[in-house]
């Protein structure tokens, strides 16, 4: 599992100590006596013990599959076991690193810079007691995780009346510009030119909060024998009309290398439109800013992506994890040949092995400086404990403390 610098850790203790635990066997389980040595591992913080996961495997320590359990143990509040510790007082040193997420102007998805869910974080308690009406406009990808925060958020709030629409995150910003929403949940980074624009019309930089990190899933129908996944020259050149990865084009499940009955089937292209954050992320980091081929499919909405795939033995399509269902498929993918495929799932979305990951955005109304108390308020509840439970609820993968305290600190300049 590879760890490029461009990921940050946000790792707040610099050592974790291997001890050995108290094992609890299952039901049906061998017995404690007949099992290879285990240690756990132990560390001052969340972050600590994600990066010794990570440094365990790279180093070779232990296997992707036990630190996939050991990462799971780690979110859910256990002291992960690792087999075969490298000694009982072992200490493995983890870089401290700043995280910092700038809303200025669109950078490589590298920039991601998330290392796992620190649900360390402090309980909603509001500041202020909000009534009038609360507005959310933007992105379709959030809109489950937006529509049950708004809802959980509200129920601190009474006399808050809230609207949401989900019309994609180009709508974010002109929403705000236009006073007809205060929240504008964004699947991709701030354009250059939503940046200027912001500043004219409300006389201060935007603020773009990350609340949230996402795998862009590829998904293929469940009877497609593709399960060893594709490069993103493949993907590339399935999708795009020049191939600016420099591979050819590929037409038909045979072109990838499959046989009997999919072999001259033609590839069904299913897309985003362009009004969607996920369509342009897609387009800038797949296709290196290249164009879709023609006769693509475009949906108005996450869901019915993958609805079109599941629909379709022969359709390919993509959209955030959060949607997936059981009657699709989603690839494993690899930034080119000499790298290992691997699934769009949480462990390889904190490394940076996954290459299609995102941070998710909300871009908050301020005018001159001054946020609106709604938007000030919300910033607050979506770094709480519960707004990232919320998070992972809906399928993504929670910020952690650090990572929470960084945006927050962007508030107040």
């Amino acid at each position: 599992m590879r760890i490029p610098a461009s990921v940050f850790l946000a790792v707040t203790a610099t050592s974790c100590i291997y001890v050995q635990p108290q094992v609890q066997v299952p039901p049906g389980a061998a017995s404690p006596a007949a099992a290879a040595p285990v240690a756990a591992v132990a560390a001052d913080s969340f972050e600590a013990r994600v990066a010794s996961i990570f440094k365990m495997q790279r180093d070779g320590t232990i296997t992707e599959t036990q630190a996939h359990q050991m990462l799971s143990a780690c979110i859910n509040g256990i002291s992960p076991a690792a087999p075969q510790a490298p000694a009982a007082t072992a200490a493995i040193a983890a870089k401290p690193e700043v995280l910092a997420a700038d809303a200025k102007g669109a950078a490589p998805v590298a920039s991601v810079a998330v290392v796992g869910a620190d649900l360390n974080l402090p309980s909603y308690k509001p500041e202020t007691v909000l009534e009038g009406r609360m507005q959310v406009m933007g992105s379709d990808s959030m809109d489950s995780l937006m529509t049950h925060c708004c809802g959980v958020f509200k129920s601190h709030h009474s006399k808050l009346a809230i609207s949401l629409e989900d019309k994609g995150s180009s709508t974010a910003v002109p929403a705000i510009l236009e006073g007809r929403a205060d929240i504008g949940p964004m699947s991709r980074e701030l354009k250059p030119s939503e940046i200027a624009r912001y500043r004219e019309t409300m006389g201060c930089d935007p603020v773009a909060l990350v609340v949230a990190i996402d795998t862009l899933a590829v998904y293929v129908h469940p009877d497609n024998p593709l399960k060893n996944g594709l490069t993103m020259e493949q993907l590339d050149a399935i999708f795009s009309e020049g191939c600016l990865r420099g591979g050819s084009k590929i037409s038909t499940w045979g072109d990838l290398g499959l046989e009997g009955e999919w072999k001259d089937k033609a590839i069904r292209l299913v897309s985003r439109n362009e009004a969607s954050g996920t369509y342009s992320f897609f387009k800038e980091q797949v296709l290196k800013k290249g164009e879709f081929r023609a006769g693509m499919e475009m949906m108005n909405g996450s869901r019915e992506v993958v609805q079109a795939v599941a629909n379709d033995r022969y359709a390919i399509g993509y959209s955030g994890i959060a949607y997936k269902t059981p009657a699709v498929h989603a690839l494993p993918l690899a930034a080119d040949k000499n790298r290992q495929a691997v699934p769009p799932e949480e462990i390889h979305a904190y490394s940076g092995d996954y290459p299609l990951t995102r941070s998710l955005f909300v871009v908050l109304s301020r005018k001159n400086g001054v946020y609106s108390p709604s938007a000030k308020e919300f910033s607050r509840f979506i770094y709480s404990r519960e707004g990232q439970q919320l998070v992972r609820t809906e399928g993504y993968y929670p910020v952690n403390a650090a990572l929470a305290q960084a945006q927050l600190r962007k508030m107040e300049k």
